[in-house]
C-alpha cells in the first residue's frame, strides 16, 4: 500500500508539530532594536500627520481666497479635491501610528 509522506504510521502528519517544537526567541538586543525602529517610525508619521493637520487647517495665504466672486470656479474644485487628498492620507497616518502602537 502506498503511503504519502504526509502520514505517519499512527495518524496524519501535523504540520503544527515541528511548529511548536522549533520556536525561538529572540535576544533582548534585537527587541530592543525593533522597538527603537517602531518608536523613530511613529515619531515620523505623527510629524508628518501634525504637517498634514497643519496644512488643513491654515487658511490659503497665497491665494485670492477673501478677492473672488461668490460663484464656484475651476480652483475651488482643485481645493477641494487637495483637501479630500490631504483628509485621505491623515487618515493613513492616523491608522499607520494605531498599527504601530499595536506592534508594540
Amino acid at each position: 500500500m502506498f503511503r504519502s509522506k504526509t502520514f505517519k504510521a499512527f495518524g496524519r502528519y501535523s504540520p503544527m508539530e515541528n511548529i511548536a517544537t522549533s520556536k525561538k526567541r529572540y535576544s533582548d538586543a534585537d527587541l530592543e532594536e525593533v522597538k527603537q525602529v517602531i518608536i523613530h517610525k511613529m515619531n515620523s508619521a505623527r510629524e508628518e500627520l501634525a504637517d498634514l493637520s497643519a496644512s488643513l487647517q491654515s487658511s490659503n495665504l497665497n491665494g485670492t481666497d477673501d478677492t473672488g466672486g461668490t460663484h464656484a470656479t475651476l480652483e475651488d474644485g482643485a481645493a477641494t479635491l487637495d483637501k479630500e487628498s490631504i483628509h485621505q492620507l491623515a487618515g493613513r497616518q492616523q491608522k499607520f501610528i494605531q498599527q504601530l502602537k499595536d506592534d508594540m
